[in-house]
């Protein structure tokens, strides 16, 4: 007998569960019948293998409800030690099913009863319904978000989420490395010496994740680099050796590493510059309405024009951008030549080096 595709969204047992229950069926017979719905298995998909390894005729019983998948996801999850990584998996697998029961619907120009879990929640406003279904398949919201994107990305890592092969952090692990190594060659360092150079490195931070963008992505938009790998920049010996500005744009978060990283690099720290935007993001009680820059030293090389503010206003444009009056001020204190690492794009008056610049 076929299983119901209801059934599937749940993966089988794993071999060693699976001989354990023909075991115990062989021993003490079934003691739950296989339940039936539109002429296949729709629960004891499990049973059902292990009484024919048994060569016991198995024991059906007619699914009498309106609301299959419901009597499915609620059997499954109460019954079987999932984790929350695969209840994740399985969430995802369950409302594309929807979808495709929908799509027959359609085609039929009928109506599904079984439908009605679902239709409870997707008809609702978008921003609850991550969590309403997280909370349906009982895993946290941030799994099954990570699951969608899994899905989207790799599906193969999905399914092995699914059937408890991996977890959804080994899964996010495992596209990061994939999409490391199709990253090309970072290109080659500058040559020569400078004067000024402004340093905005991809620290390794992700975004914070808020309910009422449900939908960002939790990796950025460009590739991260480890505390190590930053602080294996060069900086001495771009510097030139009759002295140099360094400034290091830093979040708060990493404020504490940048300090660390001028004292790896020979940098002698003098002051903070701030970037005071128009609003911010809210994560816990602060506004997190700034950004900032260290500015150091390495040497003696003295401001081209004194008095300038620490302090500078502008507003925020695409993700880690940084605002042209930065430059400005930097361009006014810091004589040429000057040097922006991780650049996002070209700049008069700087050499630039990144991925994306040429």
């Amino acid at each position: 007998m076929d299983f119901h595709p209801i059934a599937e969204i749940f993966p089988m047992m794993p071999e060693a569960d699976l001989n354990a229950l023909a075991a115990d069926i062989a021993g003490h017979g079934l003691q739950e019948p296989i339940v039936t719905y539109e002429g296949k298995i729709l629960d004891g998909r499990n049973r059902y293998v292990a009484c024919f390894m048994q060569d016991i005729e198995p024991e059906y019983t007619e699914y009498g409800g309106d609301d299959p998948l419901g009597y499915v996801i609620s059997l499954n999850l109460h019954r079987r030690h999932l984790t929350s990584s695969q209840r994740a998996a399985i969430a995802i697998e369950a409302g594309e099913l929807v979808g495709r029961l929908e799509e027959e619907a359609k085609e039929r120009q009928g109506t599904r009863t079984d439908l009605d879990l679902f239709q409870r929640f997707e008809k609702g406003e978008p921003r609850h319904t991550a969590k309403t279904v997280a909370g349906l398949f009982d895993t946290n919201i941030q799994y099954y978000q990570d699951a969608k994107r899994i899905k989207q990305e790799a599906p193969e890592l999905l399914e092995q989420v699914r059937t408890g092969e991996m977890n959804i952090p080994q899964a996010r692990r495992e596209i990061v490395r994939r999409e490391r190594e199709a990253l090309p060659e970072p290109p080659p360092l500058p040559q020569g010496k400078y004067r000024c150079i402004v340093i905005d490195p991809p620290w390794p931070m992700k975004r914070i994740e808020r309910e009422v963008r449900p939908n960002q992505p939790q990796e950025l938009d460009y590739p991260v680099m480890t505390l190590a790998e930053i602080e294996a920049l060069p900086i001495a010996s771009l510097a030139d050796e009759s002295g140099c500005h360094v400034y290091l744009w830093t979040t708060h978060k990493y404020l504490p590493a940048a300090l660390g990283l001028f004292e790896s690099w020979g940098v002698k720290y003098q002051c903070l510059m701030t970037w005071v935007k128009p609003t911010g993001m809210t994560p816990y009680s602060w506004m997190y309405n700034t950004e900032h820059v260290l500015f150091g030293r390495i040497g003696s090389l003295r401001l081209d024009r004194l008095g300038l503010k620490l302090a500078f206003s502008a507003p925020a444009v695409r993700h880690s951008q940084k605002p042209d009056v930065f430059y400005e001020l930097a361009a006014e204190a810091s004589p040429e030549p000057r040097l922006e690492l991780f650049a996002r794009r070209e700049r008069e008056g700087f050499t630039v080096w990144g991925n994306e610049v040429s």
